[in-house]
């Protein structure tokens, strides 16, 4: 599965299969999906930095920002800050990941490793206070269910530094009875075309066969759409991505918010 991000003009694409229309929009930059957050918490040492933020989107949606910096641009820093998204990565200066939206956060206590041996910082972090929601109107309604996740920044593959631009779309829809659609977008700006191994996407897979759409490698701008169709009533979940090169070598592992059934939301772990 291939990836994507960025663009400041909005252009939308409407996808038609049988029954169903689906209108996705290219994504904004990362910086723009939560354009002027508020910084709540952060906290430095010598060796790395980090900061957690939030906007209130509208009275119902705010979206999160957790930013983590190695200080010093062009050493390699190995961090995991599972409660800010990131499980496993190495950066060089500042790298983002940016949610939008949710309708309540909650903040809670976290612990930053970095560097090697690893050492520990103590953090502040905001996450999705999820409780079981009864309607996923049509995905081209206003108030459709939908989650975006962004990550930007400098990461190292072991031998030399990729610049990541990558936006995970994730939206669900169950209109009436046994009528759920489940939409995954990887849509991918970065330096080079990169390989997304997405869990959640894996475990639906397994079950049924989506409808999937590519635009060629080759592009500039590159997006991936896996559009599932299942009788299973969807709910939020927590889902690992892993991102690696195109000759296989992983960039990094995150913990996106998404959508699964009930029976997929509980996922192995995305290889490495």
């Amino acid at each position: 599965m291939s990836s994507g991000l960025q663009a400041s003009t909005k252009i939308v694409t409407i996808i038609a299969i049988p029954g169903l229309l689906l209108i996705s929009g290219r994504p904004v930059r990362g910086t723009d999906l939560c354009p002027n957050p508020t910084t709540l918490k952060s906290g430095k040492s010598h060796n790395v930095a980090w900061s957690v933020a939030r906007q209130q989107i509208a009275e119902d949606r705010a979206c999160t920002q957790h930013v983590v910096t190695a200080p010093s641009p062009g050493a390699a820093l190995a961090v995991s800050w599972p409660g800010g998204g990131i499980l496993e990565t190495n950066i060089a200066g500042r790298f983002a990941l940016s949610f939008c939206c949710a309708e309540k956060v909650e903040t809670r206590r976290d612990v930053l490793l970095y560097g090697a041996p690893p050492k520990t910082q103590r953090t502040t972090v905001l996450t999705l206070e999820t409780e079981r929601d009864t309607e996923y109107p049509d995905l081209i309604e206003e108030d459709a269910k939908v989650y975006r996740t962004a990550l930007a920044g400098e990461l190292w593959d072991g031998g030399k530094y990729i610049r990541l631009q990558l936006e995970l779309r994730a939206a669900a829809s169950n209109p009436h009875v046994k009528q759920t659609v489940f939409e995954f977008i990887a849509t991918d700006l970065s330096s080079e075309p990169l390989e997304v191994d997405w869990d959640v996407v894996r475990g639906l897979s397994a079950k049924t066969k989506p409808f999937y759409s590519a635009t060629p490698k080759d592009q500039a701008y590159r997006k991936t759409t896996y559009v599932f169709f299942t009788d299973d009533r969807p709910e939020p979940t927590r889902t690992v991505v892993a991102v690696k090169t195109s000759a296989g070598k992983l960039l990094g592992r995150f913990a996106i918010n998404a959508f699964a059934t009930s029976n997929t939301s509980r996922l192995k772990p995305s290889p490495k």
